[in-house]
């Protein structure tokens, strides 16, 4: 393992699913490896070869709201999107991640960026809230009340 900690993010060391070690760790939920990676200097923004999703994507689905917070405070970028152009905030918004939702808001990102099926967050809370028990109300209220 300490060979790709060292390593950082080169190129040449992603999964058959183009994901670095970076991602692998945001995906088990490791905040300790995450740690670790970022001190030692592995970009927070280096997407995924295949779907070039970042690891704050990850990160925002999931749920991990420590690893999130990491990857912010390092610089990873609120707006970046994956090849469907999807981003953090519709990533949290399809799965109710209120919390994640709140702190992407504090960190500027756009709300209304349009991801691969012409919905943005509001759109994405609203209709995945619709198919689920809970219903993404939370969700959906904290969207309408920053103007999404």
């Amino acid at each position: 393992m300490h060979f790709y900690i060292g390593a950082g993010q080169r190129k040449g060391y992603v999964d058959a699913e183009g994901r670095t070690c970076m991602h692998l760790a945001v995906l088990a939920g490791s905040v300790d490896l995450v740690t670790e990676f970022l001190q030692r200097g592995a970009d927070p923004n280096l997407p995924s070869t295949c779907s070039q999703r970042a690891a704050i994507m990850d990160a925002a689905s999931k749920g991990y709201t420590e690893i999130l917070s990491l990857l912010l405070q390092s610089g990873a970028k609120v707006n970046q999107v994956d090849v469907d152009n999807d981003h953090a905030l519709i990533f949290a918004a399809r799965r109710n991640q209120l919390e994640r939702l709140k702190m992407l808001i504090q960190y500027g990102v756009e709300v209304n960026l349009i991801g691969r099926t012409g919905r943005n967050a509001l759109m994405n809370a609203t209709l995945h809230g619709a198919f689920s028990q809970s219903g993404h109300l939370d969700s959906v209220k904290a969207l309408i009340d920053i103007g999404g």
